[in-house]
């Protein structure tokens, strides 16, 4: 079992429908890929699991991460410094992501 797999396992049990993992031990363990830099997020849901980084590293995130991963483009830390949401597609459905709290 994949550590994503534990993951997806243990959110029901938890209560709860997703969990958004950020900093590069937790990504790294959720996906696999060795982030080369802050900027990088990982949302996990029971069926679907996204990583999001910016357009630096989107390549060898592609190649490197876990493939039960999508693999999204945000720039986080220019929405989080402008304070706008950042979104991305889950599933059929555009959800926010980063949100700047005042």
């Amino acid at each position: 079992m994949t550590n994503l797999e534990r993951i997806q396992k243990a959110l029901p049990g938890a209560g709860l429908d997703a969990m958004l993992l950020f900093g590069e031990k937790n990504c790294r363990f959720a996906t696999g890929f060795h982030t080369m830099g802050g900027d990088a997020m990982s949302v996990v849901t029971e069926r679907e699991a996204f990583y999001v980084t910016d357009s630096r590293y989107i390549e060898a995130a592609q190649a490197g991460c876990d493939p039960a991963f999508t693999v999204e483009n945000v720039t986080i830390r220019n929405c989080v410094a402008r304070g706008q949401a950042s979104a991305f597609k889950i599933g059929t459905a555009t959800r926010g992501v980063v949100r700047h709290v005042r």
